[in-house]
């Protein structure tokens, strides 16, 4: 598998990730989920980039076709990749299952507090508030990029593919370190301040499950 992979003239970065890798790097961005995930659980792996985004729908095809594949993922470039290391999503009125249930918005003190324990947090170099709007746009621009791979539902019945008004957008905060190993102990401590949905590492990968 990995000779065919390095053979394709669209994949760069290529790197193999074992069940333990996967764990590891999966504990080290959200510590939380130790208590609810397994090494078995994780599946084994290829990441790596595309030179063009051009060539997403033929890599696609072509890496589906493969056997021994179970999953197979191009995923585009989001807006925030090298821009930021850390996404806070803040609470918001939707209150979906597992995350700010039997309460609202983040208010403007939760807000406040948040900001506050970022600018105290050693290593952070900029933070950046994105409203709803952001948030919409942001999608918006992710789905033009993935409709050149995925297809959309030829009857229009895909839910996910209906447009949201903007109040189910996120607000959120994102944060530039000096030193992006420093993610896990900062996101630990974000995510334990009220009107927080959650905060976790940004970052763009495909990957192949094995």
């Amino acid at each position: 598998m990995e000779q065919i992979l390095r053979q394709m003239p669209q994949i760069t970065d290529l790197h193999y990730k074992s069940k333990q890798e996967a764990l590891a790097g999966m504990l080290a961005d959200a510590p939380g989920l130790a208590r609810v995930i397994e090494e078995n659980d994780m599946p084994e792996a290829f990441t790596g980039r595309l030179h063009r985004w051009s060539d997403a729908p033929a890599f696609d095809s072509a890496i589906k076709a493969l056997p021994g594949i179970s999953i197979a993922r191009v995923i585009p470039t989001p807006f925030w990749e090298g821009k930021a290391d850390i996404v806070v999503l803040l609470c918001d009125n939707n209150r979906r299952p597992g995350y700010c249930e039997e309460r609202g918005r983040a208010t403007a003190g939760e807000r406040e507090e948040i900001e506050a324990l970022l600018k105290r947090m050693k290593g952070v170099k900029r933070i950046y508030f994105a409203d709803q709007a952001h948030d919409m746009w942001m999608s918006k621009q992710f789905d033009a990029l993935l409709s050149h791979v995925v297809n959309p539902d030829p009857q229009g019945k895909d839910d996910d593919a209906k447009p949201k008004p903007l109040d189910e957008y996120y607000e959120s905060y994102y944060v530039k370190l000096d030193d992006p190993a420093l993610v896990p102990s900062i996101v630990d401590k974000v995510n334990s301040l009220p009107g927080v949905a959650g905060g976790g590492k940004v970052s763009v990968f495909y990957g192949l499950g094995l």
